[in-house]
């Protein structure tokens, strides 16, 4: 991997759990939900 694909991937890792506040500072995200609380989809025709 290239060192501009192992950024992209590091930095896609950090958007996934933290998101920019107010004034640029990095936070945690809010935690999703139980999964129980989450629409449950099924398969079929």
């Amino acid at each position: 991997m290239s060192e501009q694909g192992a950024r992209d991937v590091a930095w896609n890792s950090v958007r996934n759990e933290y998101e920019r506040g107010n004034g640029g500072k990095w936070q945690r995200k809010p935690e999703d939900p139980p999964i129980h609380n989450k629409a449950i989809t099924t398969g079929g025709n």
